[in-house]
C-alpha cells in the first residue's frame, strides 16, 4: 500500500493481470518508450498491453485513453485513493473486478460502446453514489455493484440480458431500481 510510482523497463515482455492489485497509494506508472509489449499512451498513468488495448493497471490519476478496448481483471483493485473514473466509449467490456474495492470511488462515467460489466467489477466501492449504465450494456455480472453501500438509484437500459447473482446484494442505501418494461 505504500508503493506510489512504478516504472517499467523496455525489456518487460509479460506482466499478469492483478500484478499489482491492492496498491492503494499507487499514483504514477510510467512505461518506457522502448516497450514494445506495454504503453502508457498520453502519459495516461496506466498499463496498456499495446497488442490488445487492454489496460492492466490503473492508479488514482489514471486517465483512460480513447483506444483501450478491455479494463481489465483486477485493473483498478483496491485503488482506494481513486475518486472518478471516465470510461470512453473505445472500451467494450469492464472485466471482473476491475474496480474491486475502490472505496473512495464517487462518479464513473460509462460511455457507450460498453457492452459487459464484469463479476465484482465495482465490488465494494462504498462511496459509489449512482451511476448510469449505457444503453449498450447487455450484460451484468454476479455481484457487479454488492457491497456498494452508498448506491441510492439505478436504471436498467432496456438491452440488459443478464444480471447475475447478487449483483446488488447489501446496497444498504438503494431505494429505487428502475427496470424497463
Amino acid at each position: 500500500s505504500s508503493l506510489t510510482s512504478i516504472k517499467i523497463p523496455k525489456d518487460v515482455t509479460s506482466i499478469d493481470n492483478s500484478a499489482f492489485s491492492g496498491c492503494s497509494g499507487l499514483t504514477s506508472i510510467l512505461i518506457d518508450d522502448k516497450n514494445t509489449a506495454y504503453d502508457s499512451r498520453t502519459n495516461c498513468n496506466a498499463i496498456i498491453k499495446t497488442d490488445t488495448n487492454e489496460l492492466i493497471l490503473g492508479c488514482q490519476s489514471t486517465k483512460i485513453p480513447t483506444g483501450v478496448t478491455t479494463i481489465g481483471e483486477n485493473a483498478f483493485n483496491g485503488c482506494s485513493g481513486l475518486t472518478s473514473i471516465e470510461i470512453p466509449e473505445s472500451v467494450t467490456s469492464i472485466e471482473s473486478r476491475a474496480f474491486d474495492g475502490c472505496s473512495g470511488l464517487i462518479s464513473v462515467k460509462i460511455s457507450m460502446g460498453v457492452t459487459s460489466i464484469g463479476n465484482d467489477a465495482f465490488y465494494e466501492c462504498s462511496s459509489l453514489t449512482s451511476i448510469e449504465i449505457p444503453t449498450s450494456v447487455t450484460s451484468i455480472g454476479a455481484g457487479a455493484f454488492e457491497e456498494c453501500s452508498s448506491l441510492t438509484n439505478i436504471k436498467i437500459p432496456m438491452n440488459v440480458t443478464f444480471i447475475g447473482y447478487r449483483t446488488f446484494y447489501n446496497c444498504s442505501s438503494l431505494t429505487n431500481i428502475e427496470i424497463p418494461k
